[in-house]
């Protein structure tokens, strides 16, 4: 592991929330949905979904910056902004959720003011999950 490394998505989360309404909205195939009770895969199988999600995750690496992840997943939502303020208005969370792993036990994550401008204007929280000293 590098010295550290990122990922992020974008994500709708909700009850009540219909993932396939979502991607016919944006017009962007989802990296991962998911509905209330279903089933997990994986290690925590046996616990079924408590909300409902549409999630497009970053397509670069976990090399990239916390930047980069986020830049790159507001390229592609910007020019769908009315349609994510249509479906924040109802309710659910929309929020960019960002993982961070570092090898050391201190860590600092640095966002741009563009990028917190650009992120203000979406109208989406961001999230980030920091797990210093992971490698």
């Amino acid at each position: 592991m590098k010295a550290s490394e990122a990922t992020a998505c974008f994500r709708f989360l909700g009850e009540g929330l219909d993932p396939d309404v979502v991607t016919r909205r944006l017009g962007i195939e989802p990296s991962e949905m998911h509905r209330k009770g279903e089933k997990r895969r994986g290690p925590r199988c046996c616990t079924p979904w408590r909300e409902d999600l549409w999630l497009l995750a970053s397509s670069l690496g976990e090399g990239a910056t916390v930047e980069a992840h986020v830049g790159a997943l507001l390229n592609e939502l910007e020019p769908r902004a009315a349609e994510i303020q249509e479906l924040r208005s109802a309710g659910w969370e929309t929020s960019f959720f960002v993982g961070y792993f570092s090898n050391t036990d201190q860590c600092t994550v640095s966002l741009s003011a563009e990028l917190l401008r650009r992120l203000g204007a979406l109208g989406a929280e961001i999230l980030l999950d920091v797990y210093p000293g992971s490698g």
